[in-house]
């Protein structure tokens, strides 16, 4: 009876994997379990910075496509994690082009972005700023000034997450569950 198992009111459920409907039902997982990310767990909590964050050229003029997450570690080292379905043709050669572009692009960032767009994202989120940072770091200015001198693509960790590869375990709901 091997498998990953529910206890539920005292009866063990066979929990079996199911696919992700849409890529935006995995995105916002993502967004509000990051620590479900493979990664240097001594590196700190990752800390959402922005979702559907745009990537500019060198000249910080125009944008070329947006990063579905954008997260810093622990040490200031930035996390970038794109969302594909598994049924996209282009999952396996144009995403990593993609993701590769999109770490050079990071590398033009000024902290001063990153910190306004986690100010936009907790106010829109109804969050305190100050208290998500501080759950995330102890030093503030040690922690953004990280994030200042750790520009990707220099130690940045890439991430792209095709829907089938990220299954949801869901309980199953068969009869057989009560043996």
């Amino acid at each position: 009876m091997a498998g990953i198992f529910l206890q539920h009111e005292g009866a063990l459920l066979p929990v079996t994997e199911a696919p992700y409907a849409t890529e935006a039902l995995l995105q916002e997982l993502v967004a509000q379990h990051p620590e479900t990310l493979a990664g240097d767990r001594e590196a700190g909590p990752l800390l959402l910075v922005r979702r559907e964050a745009a990537v500019y050229d060198e000249d910080d003029v125009n944008a070329h496509g947006s990063l579905d997450h954008l997260f810093p570690d622990g040490q200031g080292i930035p996390v970038l994690v794109e969302v594909k379905r598994s049924t996209d043709s282009r999952i396996r050669r144009e995403v990593v082009g993609q993701m590769l572009d999109y770490a050079a692009g990071a590398a033009n960032r000024k902290v001063e972005q990153l910190q306004a767009w986690l100010e936009q994202r907790c106010a829109t989120d109804k969050l305190d700023a100050d208290r998500v940072i501080g759950d995330h770091t102890d030093d503030l200015h040690v922690f953004w000034e990280n994030v200042r001198v750790n520009p990707a693509p220099v130690g940045c960790d890439l991430s792209s997450l095709p829907t089938s590869s990220r299954r949801r375990c869901v309980p199953s709901s068969s009869s057989s569950t009560s043996r």
